[in-house]
């Protein structure tokens, strides 16, 4: 079947990388199931759905792997790897007014206050 950037070829699972607090490393099913990304089901006001075509793994994940953490933030239960991502928007929720599907985006993981000093001055990987 061909496909292009808009419409990738499916998969039969929705994984990642995850690790636990005993430094166990495994590939397994993530959230959201495939049929709910499938049908849209998932999406809330403001969201896309992005097929994902790289993912990196920096040295912040090889800490959370090899120590359980990085500074005051801990593996306290399953934590999927990798968080520097790049893909294709393949859904949106009808409030989405600024991606279409086919666009291309990086992700940006961080949910910022953008009141605290962090975000106030730039750091906003810091946010409170």
């Amino acid at each position: 079947m061909a496909s292009n950037l808009a419409n990738p070829p499916p998969t039969e699972k929705n994984v990642g990388i995850h690790i636990d607090p005993e430094h166990n490393l495994y590939v397994a099913a993530a959230a959201p199931s495939l049929q709910e990304v499938r049908d849209g089901s998932s999406l809330q006001p403001g969201e896309v759905t992005v097929a994902i075509k790289s993912t990196g793994i920096c040295g912040s994940n090889v800490h959370f792997w090899k120590h359980s953490g990085i500074g005051p933030w801990k593996v306290t239960g399953p934590h999927i790897l990798g968080h520097e991502s790049a893909g294709v928007v393949i859904a949106t929720h009808p409030s989405v007014e600024n991606l279409v599907v086919g666009d291309r985006v990086a992700v940006e993981p961080h949910i910022i206050c953008g009141a605290c000093e962090p975000c106030l001055t730039s750091r906003y990987n810091g946010c409170k």
